[in-house]
């Protein structure tokens, strides 16, 4: 994997550790830090690490695949006539045209380089050998970087600062791209051994897929911007196109997932509970206050369906007081081994759950 880190960036982590080399234990908590500084485990870290991961959705009229995309320029044949595509918004151009071809009169001219969602890169020599990474694809063997909250793109360049264990100012760098902020925010997220913190400096713009621009200004605006329902196609087109199914796995696939010896952090954009969510096997749920799986603050029942339309639900069953707030049907909206994206379609609320896995 070819990434390249800006002069400044690298200057920053070369500060980092020389600070903090001293420091032994797993940090988790900073009380002396600004507000906006992210702990490893908070959900806007796991939301900007899924945003900047490569999109393999958008070339779909060349590979077929949402697991990863082709590298630029590439050649393909159109009725055995060479035709060179330079970039992404060359090929959107030629999209309705492609897909009007009939299916083996185009042709990819390998070798090709293909980019997982982790900008992983790896050289294709034919098609069998791209139809070993489809089929994998397929077969769910990717099934953790396969989607990503691409709702909305950041623009660059963007400001962080880090602090360490103590709150302490560190550093403020300049982030050029979304690959190099992914390998950050990748690196970051859920980490037990890291010995500082990232603090968005805003404001930062964002950009989505119709070419509006927003600004925001805090923490709490740019997670209300990747929760926003309007980040979501309700549609349940599965075509591979820019667009948002319901869910991104099956209802047997989430009842599995929601069994595991796991807490779920309950990120709610509206109340912000921060509390945590067990589900038992048995249909039995309980909210906790905190991680620690002590006494439960109230118990319900769930059940995971596939509704008429073909979009999974979660029911969380009638809770009391403040935690009314996550009783109801949910969609799912987005499903990974990390985050659980809900979107209540009664009160058009939102909601996330993410693992606390050890």
């Amino acid at each position: 994997m070819n990434k390249i880190l800006n002069y400044n960036l690298l200057l920053a982590f070369g500060l980092i550790i020389s600070i903090l080399s001293c420091q032994n234990e797993p940090i988790q908590t900073v009380d002396a830090a600004p507000d906006n500084v992210l702990a490893t485990d908070a959900p806007l870290v796991g939301m900007i690490r899924s945003a900047t991961s490569n999109n393999g959705g958008d070339d779909n009229s060349l590979d077929g695949s949402d697991c990863f995309s082709i590298s630029f320029p590439v050649t393909i044949l159109v009725a055995g006539s060479p035709m060179v595509i330079e970039d992404i918004d060359a090929l959107m151009s030629l999209s309705d045209f492609l897909d009007s071809m009939p299916e083996d009169s185009v042709e990819l001219v390998y070798p090709i380089t293909i980019v997982f969602s982790d900008y992983t890169e790896v050289v294709v020599e034919s098609e069998e050998q791209l139809e070993v990474y489809m089929d994998a694809c397929f077969d769910g063997d990717y099934s953790d970087d396969d989607y990503s909250y691409s709702c909305v793109n950041f623009v660059y360049p963007l400001s962080l600062s880090t602090f360490d264990a103590n709150g302490e100012f560190v550093d403020t760098f300049e982030v050029a791209s979304e690959s190099d902020l992914y390998d950050l925010f990748d690196e970051y997220y859920m980490s037990d051994d890291f010995l500082y913190y990232f603090a968005l400096n805003y404001p930062v713009t964002l950009v989505d897929m119709d070419g509006n621009t927003t600004t925001v200004f805090s923490d709490a605006e740019l997670e209300a911007v990747f929760m926003n329902s309007e980040c979501y196609d309700y549609s349940g087109d599965d075509s591979g196109d820019d667009d948002w199914g319901y869910s991104d796995c099956s209802a047997e696939e989430l009842s599995s997932n929601l069994t595991e010896d796991c807490l779920f952090f309950i990120a709610d954009g509206t109340t912000g509970l921060g509390m945590f969510l067990s589900f038992n096997a048995d249909g039995s749920a309980s909210v906790f206050a905190d991680n620690t799986n002590s006494t439960a603050l109230a118990s319900t029942t769930y059940s995971v369906d596939t509704s008429a339309a073909g979009y999974v639900t979660l029911t969380i069953n009638e809770l009391s007081g403040d935690l009314i707030t996550i009783s109801g049907e949910w969609i799912v909206t987005y499903c990974d081994l990390d985050i659980l994206a809900l979107f209540n379609n009664a009160n058009g609320a939102a909601m996330l759950l993410v693992d606390d896995c050890e």
